[in-house]
Order: structure tokens, then C-alpha cells, then sequence
């Protein structure tokens, strides 16, 4: 088959889950989630909330999501 075509943007919202973190969340309709940011990598430069990132900020989002993910 075709190899996947990659989009040219890619985004990654980062959030807190206030309910699980620390007990906040109501239930029913209301959930305890709050949008710190957006992470974007577009022409390998990533940014967080239009700001640019260096190496080291790149490398402590990749360790936060492997750690979130076990992967």
C-alpha cells in the first residue's frame, strides 16, 4: 500500500484533569478539565501557545507524554 501522508500541522492540546488530580469534578454535565495550552509542530518547529520551543522543552513534553502514555 501508500505510505501515510503526514498533515503539514499538527496540534496537541494539553489539558488537566482537575477531577482526577485532585477530586473537583461535579459529574453529570460539568467535568473538572482545564486547557493549559496547544502544542503545534509545523516545519519541525514545535511551539506552545505561538511561543517556540528549544530542545529541552521538546524533550520534557516527549518524556510528559510517554510517561502519560507508557509508551
Amino acid at each position: 500500500g501508500s505510505p501515510i501522508t503526514l498533515p503539514e500541522e499538527i496540534t496537541i492540546d494539553i489539558g488537566i484533569d482537575l477531577e482526577e488530580k485532585y477530586g473537583l469534578g461535579v459529574g453529570g454535565d460539568y467535568t473538572g478539565t482545564a486547557n493549559v495550552g496547544k502544542v503545534k509542530v509545523k516545519n519541525g518547529q514545535v511551539t506552545f501557545n505561538g511561543q517556540p520551543l528549544g530542545n529541552q522543552e521538546q524533550q520534557a513534553i516527549s518524556a510528559a507524554c510517554r510517561d502519560t502514555y507508557k509508551k
